[in-house]
């Protein structure tokens, strides 16, 4: 995935670590940015599954937002996940549960994933 570029010239960066959603925020020196998260780097973990980040988007209010798949270590179900960041890096608990939303699907559909890929590209 593409990263992003705030309006203050800092760099965000998502992917994942083995099992959790991972976001990085850079100044523009390329130094992770000790304001955001935990020294620049955010972990987010849907409990009970792996989850990988795939998409992000940064709202108009600065709110970071990520998109991406949730599974358990059977690989069956697949969960489309969101997460909201506020602009420091800590879950939007306005937003879905706690930050997190998670829509269980019986199976990793190209129409959910085309969904979430167009909103994405909006942004």
């Amino acid at each position: 995935m593409d990263p992003r570029c705030s309006t203050d010239g800092k760099i965000l960066a998502a992917g994942w670590t083995d099992t959790d959603f991972a976001l990085l925020r850079y100044d523009p020196t390329g130094t992770l940015d000790p304001t955001f998260g935990t020294d620049g780097v955010v972990i987010t973990r849907f409990e009970g599954v792996w989850s990988f980040a795939s998409g992000m988007a940064i709202q108009d209010d600065g709110k970071i937002v990520l998109a991406g798949w949730a599974f358990p270590e059977s690989y069956y179900p697949t969960s489309a996940v969101l997460a909201r960041y506020n602009s420091d890096g800590g879950l939007d608990h306005a937003f879905g549960t706690d930050g997190l939303v998670m829509r269980i699907s019986t199976r990793r559909t190209p129409e959910l994933w085309r969904s979430a890929s167009r909103r994405m590209a909006k942004s």
